[in-house]
């Protein structure tokens, strides 16, 4: 993995963990946005797509996918 695609994953990793302390609803300090199920869902999919992992959270994967169906119904 590059330097470039490194910075990016620590990115979304650290963005990733903020949203999930926060909790849907509630406005990131980092882009004012509103978290919402959909946005976490974006991220955490391209963060996937780029090599990373759940290891950061404290989630498993069987939590996730259970995520990932309750989004599919927005």
């Amino acid at each position: 993995m590059n330097k470039t695609d490194k910075t990016i994953l620590d990115m979304y990793r650290v963005q990733l963990k903020h949203y999930f302390e926060k909790g849907f609803g509630h406005k990131s300090d980092f882009s004012n946005a509103i978290i919402t199920p959909i946005l976490v869902k974006t991220m955490m999919d391209r963060y996937f797509e780029l090599g990373g992992n759940l290891d950061f959270l404290d989630i498993d994967i069987d939590t996730y996918n259970e995520f990932i169906e309750e989004i599919q119904a927005c």
